[in-house]
């Protein structure tokens, strides 16, 4: 029983000399405690405002890049419209030149028949000869207005060419078909296979 007593004595006294440094320190713990939690209250609602603004500054961003885009794009489709439509304007105009080149070896064809006519005229009787200087004069009326048809048009008018093009094989047709038809020979061979003007 002394042994009891003196134990609990003992136990009392440690108490009473620990006691405040003891529960002081289980105090200060939990100030600090509640300190870190605070800290950690600030942090996660730090996060979230960062996270906010980070979602913010994406949207922004992707609006202008938007908004920039949109004025970009609609520039390069009028710059690929009009790439489209001068290569058009280059091909029309390789054509159109083609097409005159041919017509004007043409009227050099015809010209060459002319002048191979003139001479049979010299060689031939007078009735002959009547015959064929009309008919000379016929086909150097005809080419001389188609010539002078062909050097005056705007060869650069794309909305014309059709037009004009059908205009000038008609009128060709009509100076090809004038050519008689006897003594022919080689150059009115040429003249025929110059006469498809349309491929």
């Amino acid at each position: 029983m002394k042994v009891l007593a003196w134990f609990a004595i003992a136990f009392l006294a440690f108490l009473v000399i620990t006691g405040p440094a003891f529960w002081g320190t289980i105090q200060e713990n939990s100030q600090q405690s509640l300190v870190i939690e605070s800290q950690m209250a600030q942090i996660d609602k730090l996060k979230g405002e960062l996270n906010s603004a980070d979602a913010h500054l994406t949207d922004e961003v992707n609006r202008q890049v938007a908004s920039a885009r949109t004025p970009l794009e609609q520039d390069l489709k009028a710059a690929q419209a009009t790439i489209a439509q001068l290569q058009q304007q280059i091909d029309s105009l390789s054509s159109r030149s083609e097409f005159e080149q041919r017509m004007h070896q043409n009227l050099d064809q015809v010209a060459s028949r002319i002048n191979e006519l003139e001479q049979q005229a010299i060689d031939a009787a007078d009735d002959e000869e009547i015959n064929l200087r009309t008919q000379i004069a016929v086909l150097q009326t005809r080419r001389n207005q188609l010539e002078e048809k062909l050097d005056s048009l705007d060869f650069f008018d794309a909305e014309a060419w059709q037009h004009v093009k059908q205009e000038l094989s008609a009128d060709w047709n009509e100076l090809s078909a004038a050519i008689p038809a006897a003594n022919l020979g080689g150059t009115v061979n040429a003249v025929a296979r110059l006469n498809t003007l349309d491929d």
